[in-house]
């Protein structure tokens, strides 16, 4: 017994994605995947430059006490570079500090190179400056 005639019906339309909508869909994907790296790139750099703002903070708070326990007075040769060196170490190699007593106040104010994304008007590069003005000696 041979069977001649084949039961051939037309097939349903086929279920599921197409591979124009898959691919559709990985681009849409990456797009919105490259907007949380560059959010992520930013983040990294707005937290290292706030690192490096509460580092100058530190080391302004410590001059300021370093010059309260001298009784008001200006800090020796020998403290005025052990604070540069500490300074150079924490905020880089082009980090300044200089300070100015006016009485009972100190000006404090120290000055670092920091990065910045680069463009036309910037080399990567932007100079940042931290003043702190404290009473160091009582009035």
């Amino acid at each position: 017994m041979f069977i001649t005639e084949v039961n051939r019906k037309s097939p349903k339309r086929a279920s599921g994605f197409s591979l124009i909508e898959v691919l559709i869909a990985v681009v849409i994907l990456a797009i919105g995947l490259l907007g949380v790296a560059a959010v992520q790139v930013v983040s990294l750099q707005q937290t290292n430059n706030s690192y490096l703002q509460t580092k100058a903070n530190l080391h302004a708070q410590n001059i300021a006490e370093r010059i309260r326990l001298n009784g008001g007075n200006s800090l020796s040769t020998s403290e005025v570079s052990e604070v540069e060196a500490e300074v150079e170490e924490s905020l880089g190699s082009d980090a300044t500090v200089q300070t100015a007593l006016n009485g009972s106040l100190a000006t404090i104010t120290l000055t670092w190179e920091e990065k910045v994304p680069a463009s036309q008007e910037s080399d990567g590069t932007e100079t940042r400056t931290f003043v702190v003005e404290a009473r160091v000696a009582p009035l």
